[in-house]
């Protein structure tokens, strides 16, 4: 018989799968939407496209409150941070999907992957920032009018944190669970701590 706790812990499990999965979704269209814009804009800017006398790069120098080339570079920088995001929810997914197979999270191998998630959401988005960085200054040097962008605000490690700090739970309980099988004593709390 399944407890109601574990029950409790699967609905959660369920629910970050969910929310992986739409940010899966989320971040492919903005990858797509950044690329897709991207390219209208160089292909525009490449052509001249004129109406009027008016291309859509003098039109968004002298009227919008973006240049051309930092919009530009925001695309990019974009399309690369969305791509990369695709990746690591795909990950999480991965990870949610194995668990929901398993029926628990407290399983050895259900930890490591969950430490391996937190520890590739770490480093990966640092990666995908330092060459959305290289790309930006690609931008910049192409069209010198780009203004200083910043993009460092777009990765956060506390979710990698969490995630590892989990696992640690998950481990701890899969090796509870070992000893319980193997009738090993398990540790007891006292009733003065537990207050």
């Amino acid at each position: 018989m399944e407890s109601k706790t574990l029950t409790t812990i699967q609905k959660v499990f369920n629910v970050g799968r969910i929310l992986a999965t739409i940010a899966y979704v989320a971040s492919i269209i903005g990858a797509i939407t950044c690329l897709i814009g991207g390219i209208i804009m160089i292909a525009t800017d490449s052509v001249s496209l004129e109406i009027g006398g008016v291309t859509i790069h003098t039109y968004m120098d002298k009227n919008a409150s973006v240049n051309f080339g930092t919009a530009l570079a925001s695309l990019v920088a974009g399309f690369i941070i969305c791509a990369g995001e695709v990746v690591v929810a795909k990950k999480v997914i991965k990870y949610f999907k194995n668990e929901q197979a398993a029926g628990t999270p407290f399983t050895k191998d259900g930890a490591t992957e969950l430490k391996r998630v937190g520890i590739f959401q770490i480093w990966f988005p640092i990666v995908m920032l330092a060459i959305a960085a290289i790309a930006v200054e690609i931008v910049t040097l192409i069209y010198p009018e780009t203004t200083n962008l910043d993009i460092s605000g777009t990765f956060n490690i506390g979710t990698g944190l969490f995630f590892i700090i989990i696992s640690l739970l998950c481990r701890y309980g899969a090796e509870l669970s070992e000893k319980s099988t193997s009738n090993e004593e398990l540790p007891v709390i006292s009733e003065d701590v537990a207050e």
